[in-house]
């Protein structure tokens, strides 16, 4: 899998923005699924692996995946 990348093309979410880290981490994954990076119905990375990847802690991974699922 290729490096995943925020929309705004950072590799990391903007700690300054007004929107939560976790909205955006949530708005990233929701994004990379449409773009093909991660398949519909897919599994993604594991937790550890995706706050690695997209530079955020474990609870702001959690947080950002329950909102997908609701």
């Amino acid at each position: 899998m290729a490096m995943f990348q925020f929309d705004a093309g950072a590799g990391e979410p903007d700690r300054y923005a007004p929107t939560a880290l976790h909205t955006q981490v949530s708005d990233a994954i929701r994004a990379g699924i449409a773009r093909g990076e991660w398949a519909v119905g897919g599994r993604l990375p594991a937790e550890p692996e995706l706050a690695t990847l997209l530079g955020v802690s474990r609870g702001t991974i959690r947080r950002a995946l329950s909102t997908l699922l609701d």
